[in-house]
């Protein structure tokens, strides 16, 4: 099927499964892993994906390391922008608060949309 005919999930997924592929596998987007929960197939706006935690991504804390963390919400934006614009995004500038700790097993990972243009598209990662 051409990406043109694919619906917005779809191509999320097709961009998840390319993240296994001989190109990606030694990279760290490879052992990421996620999965896509649900999305706003419709007005291509948000996109939910979960994330399990594995030993490597750990600080001396046991939490999720804050350089993981950034990984996981760039990887995430660029996912959904990716699959709502039709382009292949490049990060520009990316701000990050912790609130938290990430000390689960697993977290949904909640990316929405806020504008796509022309050469720049923005995104809030939760």
């Amino acid at each position: 099927m051409k990406t043109s005919e694919m619906t917005f999930r779809e191509l999320i997924e097709e961009i998840l499964k390319s993240h296994k592929s001989e190109k990606m596998k030694d990279r760290i987007i490879a052992d990421m892993d996620f999965e896509l929960l649900n999305c706003d197939d419709e007005e291509k706006k948000w996109a939910d994906y979960l994330f399990r935690k594995q030993e490597f991504y750990l600080n001396p804390y046991d939490g999720v390391h804050g350089g993981i963390a950034c990984t996981i919400s760039d990887t995430c934006m660029g996912n959904t922008i990716c699959a709502a614009s039709r382009t292949l995004p490049s990060t520009t500038d990316l701000s990050v608060s912790f609130l938290a700790p990430m000390t689960g097993d697993k977290f949904r990972v909640h990316v929405e949309i806020k504008r796509v243009g022309i050469q720049l598209a923005a995104a809030v990662c939760e």
